[in-house]
């Protein structure tokens, strides 16, 4: 059996995160995503969860760039 590969999703538009991690899980039950609306979130928690792999991070952040974490 393989593992849940876990995806941190970046995104401060809920609307867009929340229904393409939907889409994606539901699609692919190997996925597990974790939403963070902001890098403060983003790093909180990457921190609480050292076993996320991959991010998907959008380039601007409420006007913060998304590259900075």
């Amino acid at each position: 059996m393989q593992s849940q590969l876990k995806i941190l999703f970046i995104d401060d538009h809920s609307g867009l995160r929340d229904s393409l991690s939907f889409l994606l899980e539901k699609k692919n039950p190997l996925f597990k995503f974790y939403l963070a609306s902001d890098l403060d979130r983003a790093e909180l928690c990457l921190k609480s969860n050292p076993e996320i792999s991959i991010a998907i991070v959008d380039l601007n952040l409420n006007g913060e760039d998304g590259l900075v974490l």
